[in-house]
């Protein structure tokens, strides 16, 4: 049979086999576990794991293979698969932004019937940054081939217009 609690008088250590199935586990220490499952995953106002004074700012797991964020009871980021989203601004801290991929693109999804924008590095197209619109119904597939720049910059300092170009004031071409 096994000791569902044991305690190590010498060491003060207490070990814990089985479940409980109610109430609170409160430690002055840490609390080792090879798994620990509480609840049916939180939400937002009350996420999992939870800083103790405040409740409503911690982690949550609203779906299968899903784990999210939340800061004052509103959603702040969530992890589904490979994909993250973030629900609010989000800020980068250094001078940097850094997207990694052979072809990386930036895409600005707008909500509703409107156009989005697309900036996409092509590495395998003679180093050029592309802008580009695609039309809100679109549906953007990863190597950004459903749309037709409008503005090509090649890394030689070329730049391809798709259109007429505009100048309210002036227009310079050149130095």
């Amino acid at each position: 049979s096994v000791t569902p609690l044991s305690i190590n008088l010498s060491t003060q250590a207490a070990t814990f086999a089985g479940t409980i199935g109610s109430g609170a586990i409160t430690s002055t220490g840490n609390v080792t576990a090879s798994r620990l499952f509480s609840g049916d995953g939180g939400n937002k106002t009350n996420p999992m794991i939870a800083n103790g004074t405040d409740e409503d700012t911690g982690i949550f797991f609203p779906a299968a293979n899903t784990m999210a964020f939340t800061a004052g009871d509103t959603e702040a980021f969530r992890i589904a698969g490979a994909n993250a989203t973030f629900t609010g601004d989000v800020t980068v801290q250094s001078e940097h932004l850094i997207l990694k991929s052979s072809s990386p693109e930036l895409y600005f999804h707008t909500t509703g019937n409107h156009v989005n924008w697309l900036i996409a590095a092509q590495e395998s197209s003679n180093a050029t940054l592309e802008f580009g619109a695609i039309a809100a119904a679109t549906s953007l597939d990863t190597d950004a081939s459903n749309y037709t720049p409008i503005l090509k910059l090649a890394q030689s300092g070329a730049a391809t217009f798709a259109g007429d170009i505009f100048g309210n004031d002036r227009l310079y071409l050149g130095t």
